[in-house]
């Protein structure tokens, strides 16, 4: 294993490579390459039938990795932390049988396909925290990740998977398994994993009901993201260990019935999207009571009824996008509650780089995940990258002249109000034109009568 300024030096390394997917590649494998300049550490350019394009570092005393041949199989001792992202991988490699201490493997990026190989629940079956395997083309089915006891950290993100989900280890703190085509049910043994900070499984076929467990099982959940699936029922009626949770998203599912009311006990709440399903119910005032509410998406639903004007000042006061459209509200469009819009009135103009919400990891750590791997010399890759580097990033679909436009990443700087597709009547109240950082507004297809409010001359950022 590294010292710890060897795990360091490699950590500042890895973080210094390009994002550009077009060059990381030959980038990363060539400078891991370069990384130590030690004579008796040697590197061999191992090009096994087109397993490996580029050549790999062996780190002499502590983690040495060296294909002596083409045709090499093992290393002469064993890894600790392994790092293979962007290598044009196009299969497992062979060495991996012979790690048994393995503790983080990095394997992203690449072009590996078919199904998890049998021998590799075996690798650091008692030692792994950290798998990526993302971004690749696996296929079959995850069986293995209960072997791995210890295991924290695990991205599956963007492969080819096609199974029911497996019980996960009791230990995971962060999943993610979007973009795949897992099936079935969400397993109710997600209710054990009282430690869980981070559950993706966006964008694959998951039916069947939320597990009603999911409000209250751990007091770290900070992102729940479930969008894009054919989940059906209603919500979980009680939130309540709810204190970490930033995001919950659930567009694109057949969720129906009213919103629950215990959501308010989620003071962290940033992001909230709703739409794409079958809610209904009247407009959810008391949401604005969320102090850190900033995307509110409710937009085709079958929510109703008039949008009451509200008397609290202290309402949806960091809000900066609403929408509601493809509904059926109805009666005027109220008055005081714009103005309660504050982030959209005075939103801060960041100079420089551009920044994003939630964009990348958490740096938020429980110690005694660093504590542990403390032993391994590895805590700086825990403590600096937040969830072992495993990506995540809040997103938003809004639309554009009839198209619907997904951003991947929300900028820090978007403001937006989308009431389209309602019954709205009435004039359109001039606050609207107080809330001068809205960057996108959308009143079409109401039935909104009256002149067009001078004060909309104000919005300049429109």
């Amino acid at each position: 294993m590294c010292h710890r300024d060897e795990g360091l030096a490699l950590l500042e390394f890895k973080n210094s490579l390009a994002v550009d997917s077009s060059t990381v590649p030959s980038q990363f494998c060539e400078q891991f390459a370069k990384f130590t300049d030690q004579p008796n550490e040697s590197i061999t350019s191992a090009q096994e039938d087109g397993l490996i394009q580029g050549s790999l570092v062996s780190l002499e005393n502590r983690e040495r990795f060296n294909l002596q041949s083409n045709n090499s199989s093992s290393p002469q001792s064993s890894l600790t932390f392994l790092f293979l992202s962007s290598c044009n991988l196009s299969q497992f490699p062979g060495f991996l049988k012979a790690q048994e201490n393995l503790v983080v493997l990095d394997l992203s990026n690449n072009k590996i396909q078919g199904e998890l190989p049998e021998w590799l629940r075996n690798v650091g079956k008692d030692s792994l925290y950290y798998l990526n395997l993302s971004l690749n083309s696996l296929t079959g089915g995850i069986e293995h990740i209960h072997s791995w006891k210890n295991l924290r950290y695990i991205d599956l993100h963007s492969n080819k998977l096609h199974c029911q989900l497996p019980p996960l280890p009791l230990s995971t703190y962060v999943f993610s398994a979007s973009e795949n085509s897992l099936t079935g049910e969400i397993p109710k043994s997600i209710c054990n994993l009282g430690n869980l900070e981070l559950f993706d499984l966006s964008n694959n076929s998951f039916s069947g009901a939320i597990p009603q467990c999911l409000g209250y099982f751990s007091d770290w959940l900070s992102v729940l993201d479930l969008r894009s699936n054919k989940l059906h029922g209603i919500l979980p009626t009680t939130f309540g260990r709810c204190y970490s949770l930033r995001t919950l998203e659930l567009n694109g599912n057949n969720l129906e019935g009213h919103l629950p009311l215990s959501l308010v006990n989620c003071k962290r709440l940033e992001v909230i999207d709703l739409g794409n399903n079958k809610f209904n119910g009247t407009f959810p005032h008391w949401l604005g009571a969320l102090p850190q509410l900033q995307v509110l998406v409710l937009r085709s639903n079958y929510f109703h009824g008039h949008v009451r004007d509200t008397i609290s000042e202290q309402l949806f006061g960091k809000l900066r996008i609403l929408d509601v459209s493809n509904n059926n509200f109805s009666g005027i469009l109220p008055s005081r509650l714009l103005k309660n819009f504050k982030a959209m009135i005075n939103l801060e103009q960041r100079q420089g780089k551009l920044q994003y919400m939630f964009d990348g990891v958490t740096t938020v750590v429980k110690q005694a995940a660093t504590d542990q791997l403390d032993a391994y010399g590895g805590s700086f890759f825990f403590t600096r990258y937040g969830y072992g580097g495993i990506y995540y990033s809040d997103s938003i679909t809004l639309t554009v002249k009839g198209f619907n436009l997904e951003l991947q990443r929300i900028l820090t700087v978007l403001t937006a109000i989308d009431v389209s597709n309602n019954k709205f009547s009435g004039d359109i109240p001039e606050s609207i034109g107080e809330l001068i950082s809205v960057r996108w507004l959308n009143l079409s297809h109401n039935k909104f009568t009256g002149n067009i409010p001078p004060s909309l001359g104000n919005l300049k950022e429109l």
